[in-house]
């Protein structure tokens, strides 16, 4: 997935207003695995994309997470931390990124 610097990334079309509105809604900290959790409910014809796209969640997850480390200064948001533990969307406890808005 890459930005194109017109607010949408090449691979599949996301708004970049999109991902920020859910940066936003959930508070000032948050972990990968919540805002997947909001991405999915959010932007799910982009989720159902990228699950076409990849085959499998593991993969269409590890291109959401990516694509916040990549665009930490255009979503206002820095890694804090740690990866810490918290639940995927199947309830299993896996390490995520920290992040916390600027």
């Amino acid at each position: 997935m890459f930005f194109n610097g017109a607010g949408r990334t090449v691979g599949f079309i996301m708004e970049l207003e999109e991902v920020r509105e859910i940066v936003i809604s959930l508070g000032s900290e948050f972990d990968s695995h919540e805002f997947i959790k909001e991405f999915i409910l959010g932007c799910t014809r982009v989720y159902g994309n990228l699950l076409v796209k990849h085959g499998d969640v593991t993969t269409a997850h590890a291109e959401i997470a990516n694509f916040l480390r990549n665009h930490v200064e255009e979503l206002g948001i820095e890694k804090i931390g740690e990866d810490k533990i918290s639940k995927d969307i199947f309830g299993n406890d896996v390490p995520n990124a920290n992040w916390r808005r600027k």
